[in-house]
């Protein structure tokens, strides 16, 4: 039998897999073309380190519950930082991760912003590497372009930019804006439509298209003390909306992590507030919304294969997410027949399960049943 050698031509979500082509003389030429699935997958151990040994025999994929055979898994880490913080702009051709910090400064707490404000840049430059490339955005800037950096002069201009203003009388949207935030318009059924009005969501979907066109690994930190939703009149369309766009930023190769930058809360009031007893000894049950991460928050991360987190202190929630994104696995399988469709798009949901024991993992939620092409316009 001749020696049959397979090359992957790597894309956000569908591969190409052909086989080598033979002499014509050899009796046993043949050639295949085979449509592979690309995840991204993180492996850690208890402690929260990544496992770097794995073989694709010890991943299990399941795709709409369905086991699949896994024909590729390689390990990949990002270099790490140096010592000394690097102080010379990445070229845009350089190999390496692209950065975007979005930090929902209209939203946020004086207390949140003033935390971000005092960690964040030190935060970045002790964790980013050489070949990384970053950028910082406030959800009160105008501009949502990506203009990415490594020079320590211009991350300190970006996160000094960051402030917090009192809030003005709100506006009371009309019912045509409404319906279209909430995707109550004339071809908003398509899975192109991810738009957002405003806030740290119309900045991540922004962020999401840009990054499309760039190589290699990319990462989106979002620092909010929550997300709000702008359809509160219909929670199915914004989560619907919110799927999608969790969608196209696994297919960009992007990763989200959220991380909620609301303080924790006891429920006691300070001594210059107490005027009863319960001030005092706290309520007798503290409501969920003081302490839990928020739920769009998980929504929001989860399925690109990042998480949410939620602390007190800034540079203790960005210093795990850009280690816990500095290495992962590029797995591809063979999904089934009729996977890819056109026209009314199917959501293919994904598991991921690795035979080591004590590991956890995590990968992207799943995928729309249209090719990269078609979801996607480039």
């Amino acid at each position: 039998m001749g020696r049959v050698a397979i090359f992957l031509c790597w894309v956000p979500l569908v591969l190409s897999v052909k086989t080598l082509q033979l002499p014509q003389t050899d009796p046993n030429v043949f050639r295949t073309e085979t449509t592979l699935v690309r995840l991204d997958v993180s492996v850690v151990d208890a402690n929260g380190g990544a496992i770097p040994d794995l073989i694709p025999s010890e991943f299990e994929v399941r795709q709409d519950g369905k086991q699949r055979p896994v024909l590729f898994a390689e390990f990949r880490r990002a270099p790490a930082p140096e010592l000394t913080p690097h102080t010379t702009t990445t070229q845009s051709g350089t190999a390496g991760r692209r950065i975007v910090v979005v930090v929902d400064d209209l939203w946020m707490s004086v207390e949140s912003v003033g935390r971000v404000r005092e960690e964040l840049l030190a935060a970045l430059l002790a964790h980013v590497t050489p070949q990384d490339q970053v950028m910082v955005v406030g959800t009160r800037a105008g501009t949502r372009a990506v203009a990415f950096t490594t020079d320590r002069t211009t991350l300190e201009g970006q996160v000094a930019a960051l402030r917090w203003e009192a809030p003005t009388r709100s506006v009371e949207l009309d019912v045509n804006e409404r319906r279209r935030r909430c995707m109550d318009v004339p071809g908003s059924e398509s899975v192109l439509d991810v738009e957002f009005g405003d806030g740290s969501l119309a900045f991540i979907a922004s962020a999401v298209s840009d990054l499309r066109s760039y190589p290699g690994r990319k990462i989106i930190l979002l620092l909010a003390d929550g997300i709000r939703s702008s359809c509160p009149e219909d929670r199915g369309k914004f989560e619907e909306r919110l799927r999608r766009l969790t969608d196209l930023a696994a297919r960009s190769a992007s990763i989200i992590y959220a991380l909620q930058t609301r303080a924790f809360s006891s429920g006691v009031r300070m001594p210059d507030q107490r005027n009863r007893k319960s001030d005092v000894t706290g309520p007798p049950v503290i409501e969920l919304i003081h302490n839990e991460i928020s739920e769009y928050m998980k929504k929001l991360a989860e399925p690109t294969g990042g998480y949410a987190d939620r602390g007190n202190s800034v540079s203790g929630l960005v210093a795990p997410a850009l280690n816990d994104a500095s290495s992962y696995y590029v797995v591809a399988y063979e999904p089934p027949a009729g996977t890819f469709t056109s026209g009314n798009a199917r959501y293919r949901r994904v598991q991921v399960r690795v035979s080591r024991r004590g590991a956890t993992v995590r990968t992207r939620a799943g995928f729309y049943s249209i090719p990269d092409s078609e979801l996607v316009p480039r």
